[in-house]
């Protein structure tokens, strides 16, 4: 069982946006996408969702291509978390990882006993089964996340693709989001591709990263093996050190400042 993505392509209109994209990912592993600003990170996470059909080569889950399955088939297996999402004020917790229910048993169907024994144990699985019946307005930036996360778990998708969920968040948060994620992939055997701008952060909780620049994966492997000074300097233009994280088995990434321009002095003030 694994989810693959073949030699895919796409554009906007006439610009090439992903060019020969290939990954795959097999259950119980978390994939880091990084890249730069433009690089195509959000673009290829909602081709491998199907939200996106891709000019050329395809995307399966267990061998079997998305092209192929309903909307609804591939909500019970895939769930995509975006950066931004509307919220409704007037839901509680509990109401918003019910919405995750919906590709089992539709929209006005009532749930059974199971589906909400699942609800349960997805809220109870990010913290939240003591605030289930706040509303989503009271929440905090980490909250509301954990409860999309939440939502993405109660419909017992096997793929789990998250845009930037760690955006907005303070440090602390950011890291109880991706903890939180991590635990999950390898407590329930789950797929996870996730995108991130902070390099250090996808080398602590990532199994593999995949580097993306000019429309391409230029690197995939071990934080150990493609978070290198040279492939950093190729995606991002920008000189680094590497080092060793002296409590982890991951690297750390030191970004070299540039050496600063001569500007002449400000002019002085005459004294009165």
């Amino acid at each position: 069982m694994s989810f693959e993505a073949e030699k895919i392509s796409y554009s906007y209109r006439d610009r090439e946006v992903l060019s020969d994209i290939s990954l795959s990912i097999q259950p119980g592993e978390l994939m880091v996408l990084v890249g730069s600003n433009g690089a195509g990170k959000t673009t290829l996470l909602r081709t491998l969702a199907g939200q996106l059909r891709p000019r050329f080569g395809d995307v399966s889950i267990c061998d079997q291509s998305i092209t192929r399955l309903s909307s609804k088939e591939i909500s019970k297996q895939l769930s995509l978390m975006p950066q931004h999402e509307e919220k409704s004020h007037a839901l509680e917790i509990y109401d918003v990882v019910a919405l995750g229910r919906t590709p089992h048993v539709g929209w006005w169907m009532p749930l059974n006993p199971t589906d909400e024994s699942i609800i349960k144990a997805s809220i109870e699985a990010v913290g939240l089964w003591e605030m289930r019946h706040r509303t989503v307005d009271t929440l905090s930036g980490g909250e509301w996340r954990r409860m999309i996360l939440a939502r993405s778990l109660a419909q017992k998708a096997t793929v789990l693709l998250l845009d930037e969920p760690t955006s907005g968040l303070d440090i602390r948060f950011q890291f109880e989001c991706l903890e939180h994620v991590r635990y999950l992939v390898k407590q329930n055997h789950l797929m996870a591709i996730i995108t991130l701008h902070d390099l250090n952060q996808a080398a602590l909780f990532a199994d593999r990263i995949a580097i993306m620049a000019n429309r391409i994966i230029l690197a995939v492997g071990t934080p150990s093996e493609v978070l290198i000074p040279s492939i950093i300097q190729e995606a991002f233009g920008i000189e680094t050190t590497v080092l060793q994280h002296p409590q982890h088995p991951a690297p750390v990434i030191v970004p070299v400042r540039p050496q600063q321009r001569l500007v002449p002095d400000p002019p002085r003030i005459l004294e009165q």
